[in-house]
């Protein structure tokens, strides 16, 4: 049997495709891969459609989209992500069938939006399970959702049982997970013992994307977890973060013996000549993702940054967290979100306290840092 090659690439999220150009050395490494697979962050929007009410920007991309990127060679593709419902139901269908049959994991009715995808690539199958945190378009309570679309919850406790069957049937298993605090370099700790979990039960890798940033990525019982892939291509007019234009790319090997070999690329999309190129000498990104994988290494030093960016983000929640009778930081963020209950905003404010109750990313955010402010545990 010949090496098997599986390409994981990080959010897609593009408003004119006819634009995007790719370079050979991008171009060739989806020619050599038998799976290359994306998340695919916004559905598709070739009409008018009423966007859903959420906390957060609702987005939407090209209709040829997924055209694009079947015609390059992605044959995975995850819509298991926060953005995919931002137009309902409607908006998830019409991005399903823009895509070929047998390509799209992590997104629909019931019985589809957990079933992994299933790959036959030179006699070995190998399976895809798509998951995301808890935000809005979630299928986490099936005697209430069983007849709606929606996508897969990463917490929900079927998800060990799939892995556990899933490995039955296949020789190899790959976790692509839409997680995580957005625009930070670093895991939350929680993310961290819930990838390695899926690595327990039995999946051979663990590949995450949502933060729209590189993170670390680690060896862990002989398998890999890569935290964050960042942005592959994400179509963003008001971005103040370089690293908002760079991702990884993870060239995972299957050699015949079954063992795994990773090989990371860089990519970078050029938002002036709307170009993706493959850059791995450049030594910018690779200077700073050689620091964040040495402070993750040292446990101390990253839990460091983890409570400096919760220190930093915390304002946010807690401002609206007042009005339901928690402690607010600031005085001035309480009259703020009294002004919009006076201006009858108040559906929009449930909505963020709503998410950031049962969307993990946020609340263990939350949670660490409130133990850490009062040293509770």
């Amino acid at each position: 049997m010949d090496d098997i090659r599986i390409n994981f690439f990080g959010d897609f999220k593009c408003d004119d495709t006819s634009s995007l150009l790719i370079d050979n050395r991008l171009k060739n490494l989806l020619s050599l891969g038998d799976i290359n697979i994306v998340n695919f962050e916004a559905p598709v929007l070739s009409g008018k459609r009423k966007k859903i009410v959420k906390d957060g920007p609702a987005i939407n991309q090209d209709v040829l989209a997924p055209k694009y990127l079947t015609d390059l060679s992605f044959n995975a593709i995850s819509l298991a992500n926060n953005h995919v419902m931002d137009y309902g139901e409607d908006g998830l269908i019409e991005t399903i069938k823009n895509f070929p049959s047998g390509v799209v994991v992590g997104a629909g009715l019931w019985e589809d939006v957990y079933r992994p995808l299933i790959i036959e690539v030179k006699q070995k199958k190998v399976a895809i399970i798509a998951v995301t945190h808890h935000e809005f378009g979630v299928l986490s309570d099936e005697i209430q959702q069983k007849n709606r679309y929606g996508t897969a919850w990463m917490s929900h406790p079927a998800v060990d049982e799939i892995i556990v069957d899933t490995k039955r049937e296949c020789d190899f298993i790959f976790i692509y997970v839409h997680a995580g605090y957005e625009n930070e370099s670093y895991p939350l700790p929680e993310l961290r013992t819930l990838y390695r979990h899926f690595i327990n039960m039995g999946a051979d890798g663990v590949f995450a994307s949502h933060p729209h940033v590189p993170q670390p990525w680690e060896n862990y019982k002989n398998k890999i977890i890569a935290y964050s892939l960042g942005n592959f291509c994400f179509d963003n007019p008001s971005v103040n973060n370089d690293l908002w234009y760079w991702s990884l790319v993870m060239s995972l090997e299957i050699e015949n013996d079954g063992s795994l070999k990773v090989i990371p690329h860089f990519c970078y999309f050029n938002s002036q000549d709307r170009s993706l190129s493959l850059m791995d000498d450049d030594k910018t990104i690779n200077n700073h993702m050689n620091k964040i994988n040495d402070i993750f290494s040292d446990d101390q030093k990253y839990l460091n940054e983890i409570n400096d960016y919760c220190k930093r983000n915390i304002d946010k929640y807690m401002a609206n967290f007042s009005l339901f009778g928690f402690p607010s930081l600031s005085w001035k963020s309480v009259i703020k979100q009294c002004i919009k209950r006076l201006f009858k905003l108040e559906n929009n404010i449930d909505h963020h306290v709503l998410n950031n109750i049962r969307c993990e990313s946020h609340r263990w955010l939350i949670e660490r840092y409130i133990r850490e402010k009062r040293q509770l545990r």
